[in-house]
């Protein structure tokens, strides 16, 4: 019954995005978490997911935005804006990050190491790469390092492996919330 209201919150979402003039960059369906805060495994962990992204973007709205949610979302607490910041990683071209320091931080937010990479919410290190399948996304990320430093970001097709669309600056969410 939870996935069912779940999607009739997600078509409301989309139906005031389209009355809005699609002011989709404003508009958030946030979902009660999976969890409770910095409970060890998730039973839903793209839901958590998914609201983790909605507050992170809420908290980075400048101007008037719009928030679909239930009193169980609204009720939850929430994690301070400093702290939901600090649970994103930000990566980009040309930036040194630590192979085993990102891994742990994956960790700690709910990813699990997983080779092949083929569902959201895993990642794997193989050699110079860093495959990675953030939630809400139709595909997965490959990073591949030169030594420390990202020498590139692109998307890629896990069932080809094949490249898809090269990106300059990624921002992963965690699949849980952290407080």
């Amino acid at each position: 019954q939870g996935d069912s209201r779940a999607a009739g919150g997600r078509r409301q979402a989309s139906d005031k995005r389209f009355v809005m003039g699609g002011g989709g960059d404003r508009m958030f369906h946030m979902l009660k978490g999976g969890t409770l805060p910095n409970e060890p495994l998730s039973r839903n962990p793209e839901r958590s997911a998914e609201r983790s992204l909605a507050l992170y973007n809420i908290a980075k709205c400048e101007t008037g935005f719009v928030c679909v949610a239930g009193a169980g979302a609204l009720m939850q607490s929430c994690p301070a804006p400093e702290t939901l910041e600090n649970s994103f990683v930000k990566l980009k071209v040309g930036d040194n990050r630590e192979r085993d320091e990102l891994a742990a931080c994956f960790m700690e937010t709910g990813y699990e190491f997983t080779d092949p990479v083929t569902e959201p919410g895993s990642f794997a290190f193989r050699g110079g790469l860093l495959d990675l399948f953030p939630p809400g996304r139709r595909l997965p990320y490959r990073i591949e390092f030169f030594g420390d430093e990202l020498e590139s970001i692109r998307s890629f097709d896990p069932q080809t492996q094949r490249s898809m669309k090269r990106e300059n600056e990624i921002v992963i969410p965690p699949m849980r919330e952290t407080h």
